[in-house]
Formats: C-alpha cells, structure tokens, sequence
C-alpha cells in the first residue's frame, strides 16, 4: 500500500507549474562520462525556461552532449518529480552502464511546513539506461500515459535509511554540516553517506544496503564505516575500487580510510584546494573512475593524488548549458580528445 500511495503521489503532479530557480552561488559542477556522451543533471522548470544547476523542486532531467561536440544537447526530463512540494533540495544522482539512480523526496515527517529535505522520507529511484535514452524521442499526449506506465513498470524503489534523532536536533540552526550521497553497487543495492554534526567537527557514517529477504520487504541497512571531518560544507562520494573519496562543494578532496576504526578522521589529499578548489567532477563511467578539475590542473581522484596540467579555461557554471559545455570539453581531455578550436 504504501509503495502504491508514492506512485499516485509521482503521477498527480506531472501538471506544469512554473518553478522559480534558487539564486544562488554557482555549485561544483557534477557529471557522468558515458559511451561517448557526457551528462549533467539540473532540475529542469516545468514552464520550459532555462534549467539552472540549483534551483527548487523541478523533474528530474539529464541533459547531455556528444563529446564531439557536433548537434546540439539533448534533454531528458524524466516523467516525475524530484520533490512533490517544490522545495529546494540536496540533488543527488549517479548513472552506470544499465540503470540511471536519483533521489525523491516526499514530505516531512509528521507534515507541517518544515521543508529541510534531510527530515524528509527519501527515496532511491532506478530505471533503465535505455529507457531513459528514449526520452528523446518526441512523443503525443497518448504516448505520454504508456511512457509513464513503462518507466513505473521498470522503475526500482530502495528506501533510504532513517535518520537519527540527532540529527533531527540540528535540522533547524547547522544544516549546512548535514549531507547525504549515494553509490549503487551489485545486485540492485546502495551505498549510502550522510553527515551529521558532533562538536565541532562532523561524523559521516556509511550505510551498505542488505538483499531483500522478502519481494515486498523494507529495505535494510547494515552500518559499515563511520569517520570525522572537519568539512563544513556538503561532500560528494566517489569510488577508486574499494576505496571510497569525498570530494566537497568547498573543493576540498578527502581519503576515506578502510578497515579503519569509528570516528577515525578523513585524510585530506587536496592540499592546494585554497588557491586551487575542485570546480568540475566527473564520473568515468566507461572505466569506473573519478576525475576532478580545478582552474588549471586535473587528476584522478584517488590516493596518491598526480596532478596534470590542462588548458581549459575551468570554472563554475550557474545555467545548466554552460555546466554541460564545461563537463564536454573536461571529458575530451580525460579521452585524450584535442581541445576545441577557439575555446
């Protein structure tokens, strides 16, 4: 019953409503290298406009360029929504080589008009690749009922831990120290990341989501790993085989170490990230790897850190189209691709 509540919810708001975008600071720019394509992912406006890489609420949408940068993007708006209630919301979303994965949120615990997205119930949604790749074919409003049909029928639900009551206490006053990312791993299950604050550092906590006894059963999670940083700003995961990264919205590249002891802190593998900060982070889909960008150099995001030199002229992007382009040319030099002409 209650997985069929959450459809109902996702289909009765697809009617268009105008979404104002969040003014904000340009953010690390986020994207996935795939098959000769690179993707990013705003929120796109339901009236059309131009989606912006912060905004409130929105459909979740990749948008993505060939890396030969010939023809124009391509937009892919998924047929539901990040956020039913139009809120601003952490975007958090991977893509590998079968299934596209995002985050949905529904409203707070207990209603009300609390709109923190971390005291949401949140949920991972998955659907195919190909399935997604069809969205850019052009369809009729009858198609549009038997496009959404097939997106429920393939579309996967993981449920995202609960949080703990400590956290509920900082939800009002210090949620900047408050993160959470995700990392699909085999046999449909995640890996799930979230901080929270513990004096004056914050305590990040790894969950590994456990196979499903049961068809019908919630999803359970097994604690695996717990460390301390002092970020004070939002993080991504990132993966270098068994070795998980952090890379922060601030530029800022941590270690998380394995095998290690709860609360044992993150290495700092970044040092010149003052003068220097990470502004593009890519995901090499095609070679499981993790590619992160400042102004002038780039390296693999992994320990220890060998920095190259580019000559791309790196930095953040507010729209979404000047993401896109940034994350193409930063996937022409992983490629070993000659650098556009004139740019």
């Amino acid at each position: 019953m209650l997985r069929t509540a959450r459809n109902v919810v996702t289909i009765s708001v697809l009617i268009i409503v105008g979404i104002s975008p969040v003014y904000a600071e340009p953010s690390l720019i986020r994207a996935a290298l795939l098959e000769g394509h690179v993707y990013i992912s705003p929120l796109s406006n339901g009236d059309g406009s131009e989606p912006r890489c912060e905004e409130r609420g929105g459909y979740f949408t990749l948008i993505y360029q060939d890396l030969a940068l010939k023809g124009p993007h391509v937009v892919l708006k998924h047929p539901y929504i990040v956020n039913p209630s139009f809120k601003s919301v952490p975007h958090r979303w991977q893509i590998d080589k079968n299934r596209v994965h995002s985050l949905r949120y529904n409203e707070p615990w207990g209603g009300g008009s609390r709109d923190e997205a971390f005291l949401r119930d949140k949920l991972i949604r998955s659907t195919p690749m190909e399935l997604t790749n069809s969205l850019k074919t052009p369809i009729s409003p009858k198609e549009g009922d038997l496009r959404r049909d097939a997106f429920e029928r393939a579309g996967l639900w993981v449920d995202a831990p609960a949080l703990s009551r400590r956290v509920l206490q900082f939800a009002g006053w210090n949620h900047e120290s408050l993160f959470f990312d995700l990392l699909p791993a085999e046999n449909g299950r995640y890996e799930w990341y979230a901080s929270e604050p513990e004096g004056n550092r914050i305590r990040i906590t790894r969950w590994d989501s456990q196979p499903h006894v049961k068809k019908e059963e919630a999803t359970k999670w097994a604690e695996v790993s717990v460390w301390t940083a002092d970020v004070g700003a939002a993080c991504f995961v990132t993966s270098s085989g068994l070795n998980r990264n952090f890379v922060s919205s601030t530029g800022r590249v941590f270690e998380a170490p394995r095998d290690s002891k709860a609360g044992t802190p993150l290495k700092e593998l970044w040092k010149d990230w003052k003068t220097k900060p990470v502004n593009t982070l890519i995901h090499d889909v095609d070679n499981a790897k993790w590619y992160a960008f400042t102004k002038d150099q780039y390296f693999e995001v992994k320990n220890p850190i060998k920095p190259l030199v580019h000559a791309l002229n790196i930095a953040r992007a507010d729209k979404a189209t000047e993401a896109l382009e940034t994350a193409a040319k930063c996937g022409r030099v992983i490629r070993g691709l000659p650098e556009p002409k004139g740019k």
